[in-house]
């Protein structure tokens, strides 16, 4: 009779690690899982159940088969997720430091409309 023989390659935590979960025996080839600090940006006053709303921020990584895959978790108060990789979190923090630099030069009392068409009809 022959055995077969499943290797999992086990690499070492990255730098950014705060906890980690070993290797699944069940699951063949998991490395384990990596998880780096949680950031989180409370934003407006929503109270729900006692507690303030926040959108939470965290870089975990997967190792399956000798190969990591790192992603940052993007969480919303209700709890729903977006995997983002390195480059969307950028076009992400992009978009939003561009809405915030046109907001402070919005007089307070303006109203932003982008399918407003000024006289003439042009943009």
């Amino acid at each position: 009779m022959i055995w077969g023989v499943i290797v999992v390659v086990v690499l070492a935590c990255p730098s950014w690690c705060a906890m980690h979960r070993g290797p699944d025996p069940d699951e063949p080839g998991d490395g384990g899982m990596h998880y780096g600090q949680e950031l989180s940006v409370p934003i407006e006053e929503i109270m729900e159940v006692g507690v303030g709303a926040r959108i939470f921020v965290q870089l975990n990584a997967h190792d399956l088969e000798g190969q990591r895959q790192t992603v940052i978790d993007l969480v919303d108060p209700y709890g729903h997720s977006a995997e983002l990789a390195v480059d969307e979190a950028r076009a992400v923090a992009d978009v939003l430091v561009r809405g915030a630099d046109l907001w402070s030069r919005t007089p307070s009392t303006a109203v932003v409309c982008l399918s407003h068409q000024p006289p003439g009809g042009r943009r």
